[in-house]
Formats: structure tokens, sequence, C-alpha cells
């Protein structure tokens, strides 16, 4: 997403005019028991973008993995969730960094992502900030995305915000 705007701190100016970032919006009382979340905007090529989300959805009295995932590069998305079919083929978590390999009907998406530097934060459990979660905003993320066997997209970002809870 392309921004517009500035900030004043100490009396020094920031411009953010045609500047890329990223604007999300919680809702609920509650973050899910486990989850992933990664966002990134500063690969190699410039027209690329990343988010995930691998959560454990509550439903009824059961827990199932739900996931999103958008790919964007060269103005074309690849999207990979729970809602269209697509499948998890591996899903490697620690405190500290993830593994995983998403499948849709066209496409592998294997993303990893790293980060040394992630810090403790409280997050919203039954509407009290209980829980902790692991954030991190200079992560590094790669991917890879595959059409049938041949790689047709490779990068990395060195700027990724990433959250983990397990």
């Amino acid at each position: 997403m392309i921004f517009l705007g500035e900030l004043i701190i100490n009396n020094n100016l920031y411009d953010f005019s045609n500047g890329t970032g990223y604007i999300e919006k919680d809702w609920g009382i509650s973050f899910p028991s486990s989850y992933i979340w990664a966002q990134a905007n500063d690969f190699s090529n410039k027209h690329c973008s990343l988010f995930i989300s691998i959560a454990n959805i509550p439903y009824s009295i059961f827990l199932f993995k739900g996931f999103i995932c958008s790919l964007m590069f060269d103005n074309k998305e690849y999207r990979f969730a729970t809602y269209n079919g697509s499948k998890i083929l591996n899903y490697n978590v620690n405190t500290n960094n993830f593994n995983i390999k998403l499948k849709n009907k066209d496409f592998i998406l294997h993303v990893y992502s790293d980060s040394n530097d992630c810090f403790s934060l409280k997050s919203p459990k039954c509407g009290s900030m209980k829980n902790k979660i692991k954030e991190s905003i200079n992560s590094k993320i790669s991917v890879c995305l595959y059409e049938k066997e041949k790689l047709i997209f490779k990068d990395s970002s060195l700027n990724c915000g990433l959250e983990i809870v397990i």
C-alpha cells in the first residue's frame, strides 16, 4: 500500500510521501491460543509483498488450523487460504522462527522466517492483557513460489513484521 503523510517528532519532520506500509485492525477480546502472523513489503523486487497468518480457530467445541496467505508480485496475487481449498504441507514453528509450505490448486509456496530480536509483549485474553506474544519488526522472511515443480519466484525481506504465539 502506498502512503502519504508526514510526522513531526521533536521538531524533526519525517515525510512518508510515496512510502510503502501496512495497517491492520484486530477485532475481538482475545487473540487465538496459538498463531503466527507475518507481513513484509521490503523485498528486492519492489513490487512484492507478503502476508501470512495461521491460527488455531475455535469452532463449536473443536479447534482447526485456519490460514490465509497472500503473495503479491508483478501485479498478481497468489492466495493460499483455508476457504479456497489450500492445504498446509509443512508447519514447523518455534518461538523465533517458522518454516511453512502451502499448496493451492496450481502453486506451492514455501515461507521461512527467522528473528533473533523477538520481544515479549502483552496481548488480550478474555478482554484483559493476560497473554504474551513474541513480536519483531526486523525479522528476515524468505519466499519461494513454485508452479508445479518449477521455481517461478524467490526473494527475501530483512524488515518483516512477525508475531508468534505457540
